[in-house]
């Protein structure tokens, strides 16, 4: 019965120190598992906007991600695989000072929920990266094309590498 009680309780502390992983399923689809037909037909079934963007991947808009409504969501694809998933907000849609709120709780939260796994942190370039080996984040905040915007992109670290690969060997 006591070692039983030890085991548990070495199971219990060791879960509790060990971050978590970095989500990998959005809107109910999964980074490196869902493919871009599912994608497709979910988002016709849930009567969301569906833009077939000329590199091959999807978009949508008025996505809820974070306790935010993301006006732009970007899905793409490698060998029909979800690869990467990208989230935009910019001054184009609300105020500089709600995005700099926003850039904050965000910072804020990300550094907490994943601390362990950052792997850059470039205040200068206003660019954050976490990786836990299988899934990568990207954030930033700054000066798009025409506006100041928050850019948060998740990875399949895979997948993400076989695409890079690819494009090298055809160079």
């Amino acid at each position: 019965m006591k070692k039983t009680i030890s085991l548990l309780l070495f199971f219990l502390l060791f879960s509790l120190t060990v971050p978590a992983q970095i989500q990998r399923t959005f809107m109910g689809f999964t980074l490196g598992k869902t493919t871009k037909a599912q994608v497709a037909n979910s988002l016709k079934m849930k009567r969301m906007t569906l833009d077939y963007e000329s590199d091959g991947g999807l978009s949508t808009e008025g996505v809820r991600f974070e306790n935010e409504t993301w006006p732009y969501v970007y899905f793409g694809f490698y060998e029909d695989k979800l690869y990467m998933v990208q989230f935009f907000q910019s001054e184009d849609f609300v105020s500089t000072a709600y995005l700099e709120k926003l850039n904050d709780a965000l910072n804020t939260m990300f550094a907490k929920k994943y601390l362990d796994y950052m792997s850059l942190n470039n205040p200068d370039d206003k660019m954050t990266r976490f990786n836990d080996g299988k899934t990568a984040i990207y954030y930033s905040y700054g000066m798009g094309t025409e506006s100041m915007m928050i850019s948060l992109s998740f990875y399949d670290n895979n997948l993400w590498d076989q695409k890079l690969d690819s494009e090298e060997d055809e160079d």
